[in-house]
């Protein structure tokens, strides 16, 4: 893992960033919705021609600067959350023990039709409680299908999105 750069934010930058994100009241999550990094579903933004994590620019926006070698870690468990409180500082050997802990966790219940399930029922109005309970899972994982963030490829072969 490459060291992240130091960044300066602007008034301009916070309210580019204040624009890009939505509260999700099942998981008080802030939810990035902004550009997404494909490869590792994590929000980031633009900073004077750079990308930055989308939760490293929150972190620094509300807590003041990070040292390069600082990581952003999250306790909700959600890469797109961009909301102060979930997220807190830490070190390579911390999130490697965070990832390790969740994973066995949240071993996926979930195969290719309950992922094309959820995504119907969600837009058919069914509410996340009847879904966390059918599929097992819990309001953000239903949230993120619903919204093409998660297990876009699933949903992309299906052509539920593009």
């Amino acid at each position: 893992m490459t060291k992240p750069k130091p960044f300066s934010i602007n008034p301009s930058h916070a309210r580019s960033f204040n624009a890009k994100w939505m509260p999700v009241t099942e998981s008080g999550c802030w939810v990035w919705m902004g550009d997404v990094n494909i490869t590792t579903n994590y929000g980031r933004i633009c900073v004077n021609s750079r990308k930055v994590g989308a939760h490293r620019f929150s972190f620094q926006l509300h807590f003041g600067e990070l040292r390069g070698d600082d990581l952003v870690l999250h306790k909700c468990d959600n890469t797109l959350c961009v909301r102060p409180d979930h997220l807190y500082l830490g070190n390579a050997a911390d999130n490697v023990r965070d990832r390790t802990a969740r994973t066995k966790l949240r071993q996926s219940k979930l195969d290719e039709m309950a992922i094309i399930a959820i995504f119907h029922a969600r837009k058919n109005g069914s509410p996340y409680h009847d879904i966390q309970e059918r599929y097992g899972v819990d309001s953000m994982t239903v949230w993120s299908i619903a919204n093409g963030k998660r297990w876009i490829p699933v949903l992309r072969s299906a052509g539920l999105v593009k």
